[in-house]
């Protein structure tokens, strides 16, 4: 694809859509396939995009993806592979990706598996060529703290006073002080109190050289700072990109056979997202995304044990999956475990797909009245009552994408109102959609009301609905989705809510091992153990580094163990079959604090099964005692005394036994939750004595 003429990539677009035809929808598809697939091919053309998504196909190609953000509206997307929702079926707009009145060109967002996005960017680099792409820069800008700090820095001031003056003037600006104060303060300042003023709580006086530092800093906010790397976004151009834009190498590396150290640093150009959109460079996002890590483990553990669920599971029409998602039980299940999102799926007591993407969408942070508006109207019409007509004071908000009441919900929903009550042409409803996922958000709904409000007033509307629709839009600002992009993480959801329904240990087993997500590790723990399952301590006999389900349990992984390094964890798992302490430090690379991290977070108990934990720990001590060469951090290397090589542990004496709280508290510094209990369970409060 890297090459590929214009007439060339429109050929082979349409080649590879037709293909998807049968893939996706069987060998009689409905009529209405094959007209959205002509429309919106003609579209595609006409904009010369073909080549993109042609080349987007070919870095997905065999992956486990979610193709997601507006580009899931399209149906040749679809058909490609690169988005997994149906845009048919599920009434997604394909003019929200691309449309002939649209100027600014789309792109498309993909996630993968997080441990696998280094791989995917090696082999654009090296399938595409390292002169021919480049990862998308960031604009960094100093901040208040960050100007203060630069300042004072040039002016030779120590890091500790940097932050307790600027600890200062952040105390005084939450009680009141404004910025225009702050600055009066410090010109008037002369560097001494003349009216007893506490030095320590005024900038006026603060002594110099600070009023000079606090007036440069001035100055200095908003200025750049340096350039980033963006978190995902790659350019491929077909001639070597220095000769359109500068390009630095990154401090992100990938893997690469012919670099030196088999790392290469990735190239990335000058500008940030908005100005290679400007210069005609359409970005391809490469995210990294731990739930589709979890999705393919859980399937990989699945079809080990000899059940190939992929191949039949149906997660939008399986009961079980419904109910839990009704419940709001849905910790580990992606984008819908935050407090937030499993309350409000529990209130509406709804988990159908159908919801739950409304539901994507609808809960940020400025929409809660609008939330409590639509959880009610939900209900109304569940209880079998028609809509009630003030839920609809124009046509429009009966008409939106959403199905949320008359309550917007997506961009989408923006878009429509925009047009449909103010006479917005559609690039101008885009502009209005783009400004809302901005960090300016509110200066560019500034300049967007005044016209929103003078079309809605030219067709009659009422001042007092203008207001509300107006409010509904406003509560969008710097959170927003597309109803496709919606639907895309609704379905990755569902599939992890269906492998929660029906194989918990599993399921949370390696959301433990691909480190979570919305929560700590312990919330992954107690859930497990809400749900009935028996949690394990990491083990150097079974030398695993990912947490796995063990016989219906959860095992945690020796990459759960705080102070292990992986290449000592790895040479564990290498080696296992371990005979004692000393067999362990003789054929890895296990160091003491190693080997002390591995007794607190309970991975010795079945190598040392015989023997009392005081017993444990009195070995440990005495066996890591014995390294010479004082290996005693990692990194450090050693050995052990010759006469001991090859030599059984010393037997223990018999010891008084270590407080159960005290070896719980280990643990829970080394793991970060405890196997055996929840950590409260081990909180003892003291009584007071009585009186008298």
């Amino acid at each position: 694809p890297p090459a590929l003429a214009a007439c060339d990539a429109d050929a082979e677009l349409r080649r590879l859509a037709e293909a998807g035809i049968p893939q996706r929808y069987g060998a009689h598809p409905p009529p209405a396939v094959r007209v959205r697939l002509e429309h919106e091919l003609g579209v595609i053309t006409g904009k010369r995009f073909a080549s993109y998504i042609v080349t987007v196909h070919a870095i997905v190609r065999g992956r486990r993806t979610c193709g997601r953000g507006s580009a899931a509206s399209s149906l040749v997307v679809y058909l490609l592979g690169i988005t997994n929702v149906d845009p048919l079926r599920w009434n997604l707009l394909f003019e929200r990706f691309l449309s002939p009145e649209r100027v600014d060109p789309p792109d498309i967002d993909v996630d993968f598996p997080w441990d696998e996005r280094d791989d995917v960017l090696a082999w654009i680099v090296g399938t595409f060529g390292s002169q021919r792409v480049g990862m998308v820069a960031t604009h960094q800008h100093l901040s208040g703290n960050g100007a203060l700090r630069e300042a004072a820095r040039a002016h030779g001031l120590p890091d500790a006073a940097i932050t307790m003056v600027g600890q200062q003037l952040h105390d005084l600006r939450r009680y009141g002080m404004s910025r225009s104060d702050e600055s009066s303060s410090v010109e008037s300042s002369s560097g001494e109190s003349s009216s007893g003023e506490n030095h320590d709580s005024q900038p006026s006086s603060l002594p110099e050289p600070w009023p000079a530092v606090l007036a440069a800093a001035a100055h200095l906010r908003g200025a750049p700072r340096h350039v980033g790397v963006h978190c995902g976004g790659v350019v491929i151009t077909r001639g070597p990109l220095t000769e359109l834009v500068v390009v630095h190498p990154a401090a992100k590396t990938v893997a690469a056979d012919d670099a030196p150290e088999g790392r290469f640093a990735m190239p990335t150009i000058a500008w940030e997202k908005d100005g290679a959109e400007e210069l005609g460079l359409v970005k391809i996002d490469i995210l990294g995304n731990r739930s589709l890590a979890v999705i393919r483990d859980c399937l990989a553990d699945l079809r080990a044990l000899g059940d190939d669920v992929e191949a039949t599971w149906q997660p939008l029409s399986d009961s079980a999956t419904s109910a839990l998602l009704a419940r709001g039980e849905t910790i580990g299940c992606f984008y819908v475990e935050s407090p937030a999102m499993r309350q409000l799926q529990a209130k509406v007591g709804d988990g159908s797909f159908e919801r739950l993407v409304v539901h994507s969408s609808i809960i940020r942070p400025a929409g809660m009245a609008f939330i409590n508006v639509y959880i009610a109207r939900h209900h109304h019409l569940r209880s079998g009552l028609p809509p009630e007509p003030d839920w609809y004071p124009h046509p429009a908000l009966a008409e939106l994408v959403s199905e949320s009441y008359g309550v917007l919900s997506y961009q989408e929903d923006v878009m429509l109102v925009a047009q449909r009550m103010a006479s917005f042409s559609p690039g101008e409803a885009n502009r209005l959609r783009k400004a809302l996922g901005r960090a300016d958000t509110a200066e560019r709904l500034a300049q967007q009301v005044g016209a929103f409000v003078a079309g809605c007033r030219a067709q009659g509307i009422a001042d007092a609905v203008i207001d509300l629709v107006w409010r509904m839009i406003s509560s969008f600002a710097g959170y927003s989705f597309a109803k496709a992009h919606s639907a895309s993480y609704a379905m990755v959801s569902m599939q992890c809510a269906w492998l929660k329904a029906h194989h918990p240990a599993v399921f949370l087993a390696r959301v433990i091992a691909n480190e979570g997500g919305f929560y700590r590790r312990s919330a992954y723990v107690e859930e497990a153990r809400r749900l009935g399952l028996t949690i394990l301590p990491p083990c150097v006999q079974l030398g695993q580094w990912a947490t796995h389900a063990e016989h219906g349990a959860i095992r945690l992984g020796l990459h759960c163990v705080s102070g292990l390094s992986r290449a000592t964890a790895l040479a564990i798992r290498r080696e296992q079959g371990f005979t004692g302490v000393r067999d362990l430090l003789q054929r890895t690379p296990c160091a003491s604090d190693e080997l002390t991290a591995l007794l607190e977070a309970g991975a010795l108990e079945r190598l040392l099964a015989a023997l009392t934990p005081a017993q444990r720990a009195w070995t440990v001590a005495i066996v890591g005692g014995e390294q010479v060469g004082v290996r005693t951090r990692r990194g450090q290397q050693g050995q052990l005394m010759i006469a001991m090589l090859g030599a059984a542990d010393p037997l223990p004496p018999d010891l008084p036994a270590i407080p159960a709280s005290v070896i719980a508290q280990r643990r829970w510094q080394r793991l970060g939750a405890l196997p055996e209990a929840h950590p409260l369970n081990w909180h003892s409060c003291r009584r007071r004595p009585p009186r008298g």
